[in-house]
């Protein structure tokens, strides 16, 4: 039963960010943080951002990225326990590689086929077996990658729409020290994964030669990754069945670029995630089974 519990920590470092979701998959968007991103791209990043916009390529594009994510995560301990200690673990940063695929294809003068492949989001951390919180989490690996196939049809010359079907895999590890047992540095390991298919709804439309807009929808994903809880130097170091639910938040977003000259454009960007759906996770275990609050709230 207590590690049913340690998983609430699976989230700790996101819950005032924004949400799971990723920003930046290495494309040329990121150099103005993503703004404007569905209202128009000329390159091939357009099957992700927004497929209906796709029909502004005037010929196949294929674009791959890569590059090298490198984060520093220290936690500081403002009050804590005998059995705890004080360690702060550490950093529980570190460096891991990243890449993306992006395609278009022009089929004739209307549709347009398009496929994003890499990842969709991910949250890591790795502190050492001594800090404070080692009863709620020591290592933590939340990776969901796939592919998004999507089609764009032109409507009119200055509108189009777009479908896009993401395809994405889930994969959840964590360890976790097992409190009362410490002496004989009993551990938690929980390993599983899940594929979930989604809906993603886009348009585009040139209110002039210099101004467009873009909208998109995401439809949710719910993740349940069936696994094993395997407990180690703890009992016989039994091993057991396990689930979690962790839901992914469905989003709408929004962009309108400007050209103002050749040299100068202003690009905006609003949206709505609705991480309210992820009031708590569900751990249900054999003979056991705990909702952890995390009260999370829309974007």
């Amino acid at each position: 039963h207590s590690f049913v519990l340690s998983v609430s920590m699976l989230f700790a470092g996101h819950s005032i960010a924004g949400g799971l979701w990723i920003n930046e998959f290495g494309d040329p968007i990121m150099g103005r943080a993503g703004a404007g991103s569905l209202s128009g791209l000329d390159d091939a990043g357009a099957a992700l951002h927004n497929p209906a916009s796709m029909v502004r390529l005037d010929s196949d594009q294929f674009m791959a990225t890569g590059g090298i994510i490198a984060s520093k995560i220290n936690f500081d301990v403002a009050t804590s326990a005998p059995l705890n200690g004080n360690d702060n673990g550490g950093d529980a940063g570190g460096v891991v590689p990243s890449g993306s695929v992006f395609y278009v294809h022009t089929l004739d003068d209307k549709w347009k086929l398009g496929i994003y492949a890499g990842a969709f989001t991910g949250a890591a951390l790795d502190y050492n077996d001594e800090w404070v919180g080692r009863f709620q989490a020591q290592y933590v690996e939340l990776l969901v990658a796939g592919a998004m196939p999507s089609l764009s049809y032109q409507v009119t010359d200055r509108f189009s729409v777009g479908v896009g079907v993401p395809v994405l895999y889930g994969s959840l590890e964590m360890d976790v020290a097992l409190p009362g047992a410490t002496r004989n540095g009993a551990q938690a390991t929980l390993d599983g994964s899940d594929t979930q298919v989604g809906l993603n709804l886009s348009a585009y439309y040139e209110v002039a030669e210099s101004t467009r807009l873009g909208l998109m929808y995401q439809s949710e994903f719910e993740f349940e990754f069936d696994g094993d809880a395997d407990i180690k130097n703890f009992l016989g170091s039994p091993k057991l069945s396990i689930d979690t639910e962790i839901p992914l938040a469905e989003y709408v977003k929004g962009s309108i670029s400007h050209d103002f000259s050749d040299s100068f454009s202003g690009h905006v960007t609003v949206g709505w995630e609705g991480w309210s759906r992820m009031d708590s996770v569900i751990i249900s275990g054999e003979n056991n089974a705990a909702a952890l609050a995390k009260d999370w709230e829309d974007i």
